[in-house]
């Protein structure tokens, strides 16, 4: 699509918030309206010959419910609910919410982990730890061999404990958040390296973190 906006052939309005579609009424050609309120409320965003909803979950179902019989068969391929356990009879798209927080650390300090990636099963807090900087290449001038950075995914079941407004989550939970996952990491290396002395090691070289919820 990038040419066609380069050229100008195509415009881009974003951020752009749209809460509700409307098939044309005796409209043969299948035009839509879309609105930035519900049930076509708010401000008219323009009538529109196709709609393209790259998203998934309960935002998604509603949008193409707002559409009316036209769409009913998309809506229903769309109808999600949100758990931390799938429930494999519902005919649903299953979501859960998750925490990702990016750790960037000294890396004169950092402690020996043995491994650049790892998948954990049945832990109560993590389910993924990744080395970013393990993605790089050493020799790329861009490489800054000073620091390290490490992704930590939190699991389904901490998502839903730490669920809080997306747009909107408060600094204390969001602290709090930071705190307990790097706790897990260090317990996740005391264990790969038989030592209880990784308890704070992650703390002592952290330079700098960002959150961010998931899924909410």
């Amino acid at each position: 699509i990038k040419p066609a906006v380069d050229s100008g052939q195509v415009a881009i309005d974003q951020p752009r918030w749209v809460a509700s579609m409307r098939a044309q009424q005796g409209s043969s050609d299948h035009k839509w309206t879309l609105w930035t309120g519900s049930r076509g409320t708010g401000r008219c965003l323009g009538e529109f010959d196709a709609v393209v909803i790259a998203h998934n979950g309960k935002c998604a179902e509603r949008l193409s419910k707002s559409g009316g019989p036209r769409l009913s068969r998309v809506t229903r391929l769309l109808r999600a609910r949100f758990s931390d356990k799938p429930v494999h009879a519902l005919q649903k798209l299953q979501l859960n919410s998750l925490w990702s927080i990016v750790l960037v650390l000294d890396a004169s300090i950092a402690p020996s982990v043995p491994f650049q990636a790892a998948l954990l099963n049945n832990h109560p807090h993590l389910s993924a730890l990744i080395n970013n900087t393990a993605k790089s290449r050493p020799t790329e001038p861009s490489t800054n061999t000073s620091v390290t950075s490490w992704t930590l995914l939190s699991s389904a079941t901490f998502g839903k404990l730490f669920k809080v407004p997306q747009e909107n989550v408060p600094r204390d939970v969001k602290d709090d958040v930071v705190r307990r996952l790097i706790s897990a990491f260090e317990s996740v290396l005391s264990a790969c390296n038989g030592s209880s002395d990784e308890k704070g090691s992650i703390r002592r070289a952290l330079l700098k973190e960002r959150a961010q919820l998931w899924g909410a």
